[in-house]
């Protein structure tokens, strides 16, 4: 009887240590990856066909163990256009953030007028209050020396960064740069060269007097957030979900990598931009948080193809990071394929999701293009890059019945209508700029 029990305790001892093995093998592998084809079966045309393929990169929910630590720098503009109740709601924005911190976390806080100063160097948090003090101690007054403070800013993330760190710099800025280099190219290079180190730079424009080109240039350049906020009062709402995020990270280095088969044609990516080296499409996801999804959609031409063939159209895998380890994982490569029919049944079926994803991304791309026409004092052209994508995704929608895609063609119409009518203001150019960034970039998918 002794023995029976005793079998019993390590059998259950054994169970209980497969478990937590198994939550520790969920926990090694932070992202998965899904390819959908809008359509899994294609007509037998004779002709060559464009599948819509839709590839996500989406964060595993955080398994309950300890986070790593993070590295945070804020950047803000305490010019004199801040002062009143805009430095007052950046003060509540900070303090915000900085509650979001552990002990074992890094902080560091930079403002800049005509001068830079590292209001808070880098360092542990093992004591929040001097960092309140600092925090409350802000003022306004002086010129606006932006890209003074993204340098200072990120010598701060250097100077604190640990092995395996998550470095994420947030600018805040209610103006234009004023005071040494101005060009959004310019700072959009600096971007780049935090990015090559590692860093994440998010903005946050207030008000109507910012640069929207150079601060969305900017989180580009490091696939950052960038925010448009119209009222200070908003502040301290967007510090916390942007800590919010960089607290749930669960992958970085994010890299996907697809590669075209035999007879398949990548016609046009949508979302983001891609390197194209040996034949696969490289494009960089950086980060991933739990439960966050990053997608692209391919535009993708195959040839014809005949009754009850399958066609196999790609391959896509992912190369990432675990934070707070720096060894280069990688998932195996999913392959996505479609069948050919004449099965009227069949043919009906479509991923009503991909569609969608699809629509929200060429209407993004449409709006960045009617900006630059805006710019170019073209208002026709304007009209015409709102309204050019509408026609086929009408056509689309009357298709397959997607009463979503319907609804953003009819919005996208409504936009175009309005725009051809009243012109673009200096609020609706911000709104256009961030929010087709944030849809390309897949920024409030969580």
């Amino acid at each position: 009887m002794k023995t029976i029990l005793h079998l019993k305790k390590l059998s259950a001892v054994a169970v209980l240590a497969a478990g937590l093995f198994l939550s520790a093998a969920a926990g090694m592998v932070p992202v998965e990856i899904k390819l959908s084809p809008d359509r899994p079966v294609l007509a037998c045309t004779g002709e060559t066909t464009t599948v819509l393929v839709k590839i996500e990169v989406r964060g595993r929910p955080r398994v309950a163990v300890e986070r790593p630590p993070v590295n945070v720098c804020l950047v803000i503009d305490k010019s004199g256009s801040m002062s009143g109740e805009r430095i007052e709601q950046a003060r509540q924005g900070a303090l915000e953030a900085l509650r979001r911190l552990g002990p074992e976390d890094t902080f560091s806080l930079v403002v800049f007028d005509s001068r830079v100063e590292a209001l808070i160097p880098a360092r542990r948090l093992e004591s929040a209050h001097e960092a309140e003090e600092a925090i409350r101690s802000l003022r306004a007054g002086g010129t606006t020396n932006l890209h003074g403070g993204l340098v200072e800013g990120g010598k701060q993330l250097r100077r604190g960064h640990r092995p395996g760190q998550i470095s994420r710099l947030v600018l805040l800025s209610d103006g234009h740069a004023n005071v040494g280099p101005r060009d959004p190219r310019e700072l959009a290079d600096l971007g780049r060269q935090l990015a090559a180190e590692g860093i994440t730079v998010s903005t946050v424009g207030l008000g109507l007097d910012y640069n929207e080109d150079l601060m969305t240039a900017l989180s580009q350049a490091s696939e950052g957030n960038t925010y448009f906020v119209e009222t200070p009062r908003d502040l301290p709402r967007i510090f916390n979900r942007e800590l919010g995020e960089v607290l749930e990270i669960v992958a970085a280095g994010v890299r996907l990598e697809i590669t075209p088969l035999p007879g398949t044609t990548i016609h046009r990516v949508l979302g983001r931009e891609a390197t194209v080296m040996e034949g696969a499409h490289h494009i960089d996801l950086r980060e991933v948080a739990a439960e966050q999804a990053k997608y692209v959609v391919l535009e993708v031409e195959i040839p014809a193809g005949t009754e009850g063939e399958r066609r196999a159209l790609l391959t896509a895998g992912v190369r990432y990071q675990v934070p707070g380890d720096n060894r280069d994982r990688q998932l195996p490569e999913e392959q996505t394929a479609v069948r050919f029919s004449d099965d009227s049944e069949k043919l009906a079926r479509v991923d009503h999701a991909v569609e969608t994803a699809h629509a929200r991304l060429l209407l993004a791309h449409a709006r960045e293009a009617a900006i630059e026409r805006a710019d170019d004092f073209d208002p026709e052209g304007v009209v015409f890059m709102l309204s050019a994508p509408i026609a086929n995704l009408l056509e689309r929608a009357e298709s397959s019945g997607n009463a979503e895609v319907r609804a953003l063609a009819e919005e996208a119409f409504d936009l175009s209508e309005a725009i051809g009518t009243n012109g673009m203001d200096n609020a609706q150019r911000k709104r256009l700029r961030a929010e087709a960034y944030q849809e390309r970039t897949n920024q409030n998918e969580r």
